[in-house]
């Protein structure tokens, strides 16, 4: 039951990603392509992949976690 909701949860934080960030996020991490692979099948720079990447990540930080929790996250 409980990873059904975490299904559910991650397919709506996904949502709030434009389709290259989730195309990215999906094929770095449940397909176990690299940054290089995506590079060639997106038809963009490796850069571009990374930043694809690096934004996606902050996005689904963003709806995962509530900016008050951000900091607490961090603390021993």
């Amino acid at each position: 039951m409980q990873s059904v909701i975490l299904k559910i949860d991650l397919e709506r934080g996904l949502q709030h990603l434009s389709v290259k960030e989730r195309l990215v996020i999906h094929g770095l991490f449940t397909l176990s392509h690299t940054e290089d692979s995506l590079s060639q099948r997106l038809m963009v720079s490796r850069r571009r992949v990374r930043n694809l990447k690096k934004e996606g990540l902050e996005k689904l930080k963003r709806y995962f976690v509530p900016r008050n929790e951000i900091n607490q996250l961090f603390v021993g």
